[in-house]
């Protein structure tokens, strides 16, 4: 056997060994539509957001794309899945610092409100809005919004009720928190100018304040 042949056996073992799987390219594959899907729902917004654009913006062929998603409401389930995942690691109550009850409500709540500013947030606020007309988004992602919310949604009623506060009036205070800041990230993606931002997040500072004198 020459030195040539020789050299061409020992690189292809090295060669395979860093080759990407069927499964790993299909994984990335997948990450990329999804990535490419909340871009453009937050640039384009649901309606303008088609196969071919999602597929254009994840520098992928419609085929190759199709393979994993045979439907736009397939690729919008995945993404709400990614998002849920996403926002699950990032609001996690193990990632809190502080050790006063009523501290760790506050923490919580700005990093909830700095989750909200993110783009897959726009993301999956635009899909919130689009399940309303269209029966086959609605059927793949209600169960999946429901699913998140009562999953992130219930650490704000337990940091509260760690503060004393009776269970009834907690889950008051979570509903006021989640419509606040929803409504602050709805603000910004609508560039809705009555209040600027320093003024919405003093609100929000206030309606803390006054949260955490609550008691009954």
């Amino acid at each position: 056997m020459g030195l040539k042949q020789q050299e061409v056996r020992m690189a292809t073992p090295t060669a395979r060994a860093i080759s990407p799987t069927q499964a790993e390219r299909t994984a990335i594959s997948r990450d990329k539509v999804i990535r490419a899907a909340i871009e453009c729902l937050v640039t384009k917004g649901y309606a303008a957001t088609s196969i071919t654009q999602i597929a254009a913006t994840a520098k992928i062929s419609i085929g190759r794309m199709q393979h994993q998603f045979s439907t736009k409401a397939e690729i919008m389930a995945a993404t709400v899945d990614f998002i849920g995942q996403h926002n699950n690691r990032v609001l996690s109550v193990r990632k809190l610092k502080a050790e006063d009850p009523a501290a760790r409500v506050v923490e919580y709540v700005q990093m909830l409100r700095k989750t909200f500013e993110d783009d897959t947030v726009a993301a999956a606020l635009e899909l919130r809005m689009a399940v309303k007309g269209d029966r086959e988004l609605a059927a793949a992602l209600e169960p999946k919004f429901q699913q998140y919310d009562t999953s992130s949604f219930s650490d704000i009623e337990g940091l509260l009720v760690a503060t004393g506060m009776a269970r009834e009036t907690a889950h008051i205070w979570m509903r006021l928190i989640i419509s606040t800041v929803r409504g602050m990230a709805l603000e910004r993606i609508a560039n809705y100018r009555i209040m600027d931002r320093v003024e919405a997040e003093h609100s929000l500072d206030a309606l803390l304040s006054l949260l955490l004198k609550t008691k009954g």
